[in-house]
């Protein structure tokens, strides 16, 4: 992530207030209001919801950068992936801090919010608006290339069911979690490579 545009000072009341750091809080704010983590600090704190012990090591290094994905080394995080279900659960982990963006973009789900926000040292008032239109991602764009990739055989077991078959979009559709929309794209694709693999 490149470095923030400097927009300059605003002086209120004699002080002088930085305009990017203002625009960057009030980002950060807004989106951490609609469960959107984005800067490294945020990822930490959504780590910390879901296991504060497992990603110690990822939290700190995180909350350390700050605002700042360049000052993350990304060599020095532990994601503890040792199998399919771990690589699942800590991609639904480290992804819980896009979720409504997520599940916007594979479901259709509009994700269309307005708050008014107070900022300016409470002399201005502000109505901001996040908006991401749903766009059928799983429907018209993965299903089709999972259909392509795994053929007829696309059987995979995820939380101890079985699916006999690819989800269909409207099964998809009312999936709830980054893990769970994740998995059932994950799963059918890594169980058609082991199999190709097994039969090669």
């Amino acid at each position: 992530m490149q470095a923030a545009e400097d927009y300059g000072t605003l002086e209120l009341f004699g002080k002088e207030v930085s305009l990017t750091k203002l625009i960057k809080d009030l980002a950060q704010e807004v989106l951490n209001k609609y469960g959107i983590a984005l800067f490294p600090e945020d990822l930490a704190s959504v780590l910390e919801k879901a296991d504060a012990i497992k990603y110690s090591s990822n939290i700190k290094l995180l909350k350390k950068a700050g605002t700042n994905w360049n000052a993350v080394d990304f060599s020095l995080l532990d994601w503890h992936v040792y199998n399919i279900d771990t690589l699942i659960k800590a991609l639904g982990d480290s992804l819980n801090g896009v979720y409504p963006l997520l599940k916007a973009v594979l479901t259709g789900e509009d994700f269309d919010h307005t708050d008014r926000v107070y900022s300016l040292l409470t002399i201005a008032n502000l109505d901001v608006g996040l908006k991401a239109a749903g766009c059928l991602g799983y429907d018209k764009v993965l299903l089709p290339l999972l259909e392509l990739l795994c053929g007829d055989d696309a059987s995979y077991t995820y939380l101890g069911k079985s699916y006999s078959g690819l989800m269909s979009p409207e099964d998809y559709d009312a999936l709830e979690g980054t893990d769970e929309l994740i998995a059932h794209i994950i799963l059918p694709l890594f169980n058609s490579l082991v199999r190709e693999l097994n039969t090669s």
